[in-house]
């Protein structure tokens, strides 16, 4: 399984993928993941990914996303680099236009309605699922919050009375 960047990188048409009838798979290094980067501990880490052709019951065509590994991630509490293990799977359900979402759809957790005539790479499709399920506290067991005691200063100044009467 090698990385792919031509797939990655042209954009995304849902339709002839379904056609084709083949999933893609290959490895993406974390440095491609430009919004994500900042927060990412080492660039040089990959993930795993696969995308699989489907057609929903419907008929309308579909996509399942996958992304999976382990990434060292900056831990938004301490500022310590930390391991993450992701593991995303989605299903993108494609429509021809905004209107053709049927508004009970916009609202389902279970997959994504994208719109075909809004182009999108699969670099950059793939790159907005991990960040939907970016953690958003800590990233690690143990981790809290560096507070006034840890950097040396009294916890309040109610404590700093206290040692004057003592």
């Amino acid at each position: 399984m090698s990385e792919h960047p031509d797939l990655l990188a042209q954009v995304f048409d849902p339709v002839a993928f379904v056609r084709g009838d083949a999933p893609w798979s290959g490895k993406v290094a974390a440095a491609r993941f430009a919004r994500a980067a900042e927060q990412i501990g080492d660039l040089a880490a990959t993930l795993d990914w696969r995308v699989e052709p489907e057609r929903t019951p419907e008929g309308r065509a579909a996509s399942r996303l996958r992304l999976e590994g382990v990434l060292p991630v900056v831990c938004p509490h301490c500022l310590a680099v930390a391991p993450w293990t992701v593991a995303i799977e989605r299903l993108v359900v494609w429509y021809r236009s905004a209107a053709a979402i049927p508004e009970e759809e916009l609202e389902e957790e279970n997959w994504d309605a994208r719109v075909m005539d809004e182009p999108i790479t699969l670099l950059e499709l793939l790159e907005e699922e991990l960040l939907l399920a970016w953690p958003q506290g800590a990233v690690h067991d143990g981790c809290a919050l560096p507070g006034p005691a840890q950097v040396g200063e009294p916890l309040s100044p109610f404590s700093v009375l206290l040692q004057m009467e003592r």
